[in-house]
């Protein structure tokens, strides 16, 4: 008797499912310096980003309410966590920041804005290459030796699994993340802005929502 898997997958996502399958929340963008600026190393010791058009990397960690980031200034790679106020929460699921220097520990501030934008696709069937496990009895014959001492052929039998391929037909669906982060850098006596960054990923999850029986 054969026996084939079958399977009925039906997934329904919510916001918070949605952002864990997008994996980190790091957003690759370019950093528009117009004026030199200072920020601190992680000993705490201010040096200087020069002028210009810079990578630049922004994660926004929701678990631990920061928001790091890294500068790619020419031969040197700066990088900053800047932890969140009590009463604040990283807007990674979309929305506005404003992050004063005094609470950062740094001699400027920011503030910014995050848009996230998901979208579905129409589901599609495809037939795809499978495989299944079949129980089958296989029998050997063992010598077993006698209380004379003859040799006395056994037929040994037992259930062994094999596999064997096929096709089915699965449906799927696409689901397509989108987050834009604009951010603006100022200096902190002056207010005046020093650099503006712009960023955005876009991440797509292929969903399965129906697999039918392996043929």
């Amino acid at each position: 008797m054969q026996f084939r898997n079958k399977s009925l997958k039906a997934v329904v996502l919510s916001g918070v499912a949605l952002l864990s399958l997008a994996g980190c929340n790091d957003v690759e963008g370019i950093l528009n310096i117009s004026a030199p600026f200072q920020i601190r190393n992680k000993f705490g010791n201010l040096h200087g980003v020069p002028a210009g058009q810079f990578d630049s990397k922004m994660e926004l960690d929701e678990g631990d309410n920061k928001i790091k980031i890294e500068i790619k200034a020419g031969k040197d790679d700066h990088q900053l966590e800047l932890k969140l106020a009590a009463g604040s929460s990283v807007p990674s699921g979309g929305g506005s920041f404003s992050l004063l220097g005094s609470d950062i520990n740094e001699p400027f501030d920011l503030s910014g804005t995050v848009d996230r934008q998901v979208s579905e696709s129409q589901r599609y069937t495809q037939r795809d290459s499978c495989s299944y496990s079949v129980p089958v009895q296989q029998c050997r014959i063992e010598i077993i030796i006698g209380p004379r001492g003859q040799r006395i052929p056994r037929r040994v039998c037992g259930i062994v699994y094999i596999t064997r391929y096929g096709l089915q037909d699965i449906t799927r669906h696409s689901v397509t993340t989108t987050v834009s982060v604009q951010a603006a850098y100022a200096d902190s006596a002056s207010k005046a802005e020093v650099a503006a960054f712009n960023g955005s990923r876009t991440d797509t999850q292929s969903i399965t929502d129906y697999a039918g029986p392996c043929l």
